[in-house]
Formats: C-alpha cells, structure tokens, sequence
C-alpha cells in the first residue's frame, strides 16, 4: 500500500439497492457506486462496490458497512443455533425459567441443555448463595458435542461479573474453543430476563454472524489491501468491530435505519431532527437528538423476545393500495408529529429516493439523499454507554457521576473514538427507591469520530459539539474488561463490585 489521507468508504447493503461511496477527509463524497441487490452474496456485493469507488493504488483504507444483522432474520428460526443456556440465581430465580416467553418456534430451535444453578450477588455485593461448580461441570458435560454455543448470565451480573466469569472458565475448560461462551454482563439495564435472553440470541446467531463478517473483511483485504479497516453498523448509528459484530450481532439490529438518520443528520448539518427514510418497504419515521438516537426508557422486543438493548421511537407507514395519497400523506405527518414530540420542533429531511409512501413537500431533501445511508456509514463515529447501579458507601453522587462519565469515554476509546474528540451526554439519573440499600443507576453515552492513522489526515464525522472528558490516557480497570469481553455500546462501568466509597478522584 502507498501512503496518503485515508479513504473513508461507506457501504450499503440494503435492505434496498446497495451503494458505496468514497469520503474524502474534509466529507465530500469523491466517488459513488450503486449495483444490483444480491442478498445471498454480501461479500460479492461489498467486491463489486469496492472497485466502483477505490481508486488504483488507494493507499489507507477504512470501510464501514450497514448491513440487515443476523437478528433482523427471526422470521426463520434456521438461521439459529442450539444453544446451552446456564442461569447463575438459585435459589432466589427459578420461579421463571430461561426461554420464557419465547416463540415456540424459536425455542424450539435454540433449545439446549437449561440449568439454574447455585450463586449471583444481591445489590448490596453479597453473594446470594456460592457458585455451585459442580453443577456447573455437569451442564458443560451434557452440552458437548450438543450446541454451537453456550449464554450464561447471573443475577447482578452486571455489577458483579465474577460468577459469570468463573463459569465462562470452567464452561470453556470442558467444551473447548470451538464452543462460543457468551457472557450477558456487557449488557446494560438491571434486568436479568433481559440480558439473559439477549445472551442467548447472540450464542445462538454467533457462527452466521462470525461467518459474515470474516467473509466481508476477506474481500476488504482482497480488494484494499491487508491493512485496510472494517467496521459494522449498529443499531444506534455508531460502529462495530469485526470481533464484536461477530460475538454480539443483536447490537446490529435495526442498523440501516439509525444508519440512514446517522447520514441525514450530517448531510443537512442538523444533529437534531426528524427523518424519512424512504425505501421499497414504505417510509420509517425516526428521530435524531444532538445526534444520538433518542432514548424512551424501553428495552427492544423482536417477536416478543425481550432484550437488553434500547428502542427508540420509530413510525413505520407501508404502502396501501386502499388508501389514497392524501390518507397515506396524512399518516405521515401523523407520525412526524409523534416522533418529534420530544424534538422541539426539529427539522424534517429525507432520506432515500423511493417514495413509494408521499412525503410532505415541505421536508427536505439533500442532494445526496440516495447515499444517506452509505455516507452515514462512510461519516460513523464510535460509540459507548453505560448504564448500570452505583452503590454509595462513603461517595457521593458526584462521585458516582464522574465514574460513569470515565467509563463511558474510555468504553468509546477503546471503541476507536479519537480521545481527543470525544464528546461525552448528558449523564441521567434514575432513582432506585424499591432497591434496600443507598444507590443510584446512572445512564450515559459517549461518543467520537474515529482515530485515523498516524499521519493520514483530518478526523471526520462528528455532528457537534466539543472534546469532553479527562485528558487521554492509558485506560485500565473494567471499561477495558468490558470492552474486550462484553460490548462497547453498552460498558458495565465500575470494576467489579466497587462502591462509590472504594472510589475518590479518578476513576481508574
């Protein structure tokens, strides 16, 4: 490879017609591609784009891709492997076993070995029994040679990791490295039900997503070079790494969308707005706020499946043939109306060209609106939020506010957020009155265009704002674990079982 700026490309897969396009440094578009949709052959397809926007001897090379993840496919329980599911809770959780609440179909489909074993923390750090091992031994016993892959997910996992750790250990000592042991304390929220279950849609869409992935950065390489980058979409518009797209791919769930707002906002120059992503499936109505999409409250449910991951507020209006332009028109701004609520009249912008829904004619369109979605990808920045419970020993909330916030900025870091760049929310707090003891959950995000290499050029992406946070620095404790082990998205911030009184000043 030569040297030279980076090239920034962006790549949709669909669920549309896919296109590329090709960012320069300073966010112009240099090259645009589109090609036939080829669902059964991404790889194929991220080729064909490739060579429409690279130029000859490129030199640095980073492609983003948004793509429909392994989880939007739950409409065919095929594409789900069997999975061990081990709950670490008992006594205090076997009133409501795993798999409760799922489609027959799908658990059906994902169905392996279940056990309720002995152990987890109450909310004080205490344990709520020992981690029974040898139960532990026996499960991993009856899941070899049985499943592709095995969730474990303990009660306070996410503010004690141990006994999900230990059993993460014992669960890989018997079945090997070809079985994927997939933790749920990466996943923020307090709720057991909802990181378990979300633990178990992971284990069991692992191999197709490790599958796609290494056949997307295959062709990257064949194509770009060896040293160029990939990244993935997720959900929230922000990027994913090969590895953790590969370990967690429900975090891509709903990418191409948050993708298309991600694009709009940064072609109109408004982090704060409504968009009409325009496609072949109708109009989806979504908003943006300062550039993150906005949080409800509620976690995401596919088929009735509860998970620990955030929705956001999305009106979808299809195409109907007994209703005319005028009633379609008016359920649009209906749903612009209920999206924005929250907004303070932002503006409204299209992305996408397809209008098979009308769109209000005073909405606006960017001249780019057909690449939004390649150009948010081209433009994403990195990503990490926590959410969790702090306990207060002798701290304050002060100190509990400042952890979270370091967490948070050394979870999007280690995401491949430039530390200089990193702009760090607004930290909410949620109080936890029916919890028996002094704590407080605290919710935040961070975020931050990418780090290019050494010498390549000018950062691009962020929507606005100024750099926040603690100087840059080598980042220890548990973001670091978090980010390696769980997902940056969602970083379970505090090192395992600390209290706002093992901590003063800097969070390490």
């Amino acid at each position: 490879m030569s040297g030279g700026r980076l090239l920034r490309i962006g790549i949709d897969l669909g669920p549309g017609r896919p296109t590329a396009v090709l960012v320069g440094a300073d966010g112009r578009i240099l090259a645009r591609c589109g090609c036939p949709a080829a669902p059964s052959d991404p790889a194929g397809t991220v080729r064909r784009l490739l060579a429409g926007v690279l130029p000859p001897d490129p030199g640095p090379v980073r492609a983003v891709v948004s793509c429909p993840g392994p989880a939007d496919l739950l409409g065919d329980p095929r594409v789900l492997d069997r999975v061990g599911v081990l709950r670490i809770g008992a006594p205090a959780t076997t009133g409501v076993p795993p798999l409760t609440g799922w489609p027959g179909d799908l658990a059906g489909a994902v169905r392996g070995p279940v056990a309720v074993v002995g152990g987890g923390y109450l909310h004080d750090g205490s344990e709520i029994a020992p981690l029974d091992t040898g139960a532990i031994g026996a499960f991993a016993r009856r899941c070899a040679g049985e499943v592709a892959a095995v969730a474990v997910a303990a009660v306070s996992g996410n503010l004690d990791p141990g006994h999900e750790q230990r059993a993460a250990g014992l669960l890989g000592a018997v079945l090997g490295p070809d079985v994927p042991v997939v933790t749920a304390h990466g996943y923020g929220g307090v709720g057991l039900l909802e990181r378990e279950n979300t633990a178990v849609l992971d284990a069991a869409l692992a191999r197709r997503a490790g599958a796609l992935t290494a056949a997307l950065a295959g062709e990257l390489a064949a194509v770009a070079g060896p040293d160029a980058e990939l990244y993935l979409m997720d959900g929230g518009g922000h990027v994913l790494s090969p590895e953790l797209a590969a370990a967690h791919p429900v975090l891509m769930l709903g990418a191409p969308h948050a993708t298309a707002r991600a694009g709009t906002a940064r072609l109109t120059g408004s982090p704060t707005l409504v968009v009409l992503d325009s496609g072949a499936e109708g109009l989806r109505i979504g908003g943006l706020d300062d550039g993150l999409v906005p949080d409800t409250g509620t976690f995401r449910e596919v088929r009735g499946i509860r998970l620990a991951v955030r929705t956001d507020r999305v009106v979808h209006v299809q195409p109907d043939r007994s209703a005319g332009p005028a009633v379609l028109l008016g359920r649009v701004r209906a749903g612009i109306v209920r999206v924005g609520a929250a907004l303070g009249g932002a503006p409204v912008a299209v992305a996408g060209t397809a209008d098979v829904v009308p769109v209000p004619p005073e909405a606006r369109r960017p001249a780019d609106a057909e690449w939004a979605i390649a150009y948010g990808a081209a433009t994403a920045e990195a990503s990490a939020t926590v959410d969790r419970l702090f306990r207060f020993a002798d701290g304050s909330l002060a100190d509990g506010v400042r952890l979270a916030r370091r967490s948070a900025r050394d979870g999007a870091v280690l995401a491949g957020a430039d530390p200089r760049r990193v702009r760090i929310g607004t930290v909410r707090e949620m109080a936890m009155t029916y919890v028996p003891m002094p704590c407080v959950r605290l919710r935040v995000t961070a975020t931050g265009p990418l780090v290019d290499p050494a010498g390549t050029g000018t950062t691009v992406g962020a929507t606005t704002g100024e750099p926040q946070g603690e100087p840059p620095g080598e980042t220890t404790g548990a973001a670091a674990g978090a980010v390696a082990g769980a997902t940056p998205r969602e970083t379970p911030g505090a090192a395992a079982g600390e209290s706002l009184g093992d901590t003063t000043g800097e969070t390490r």
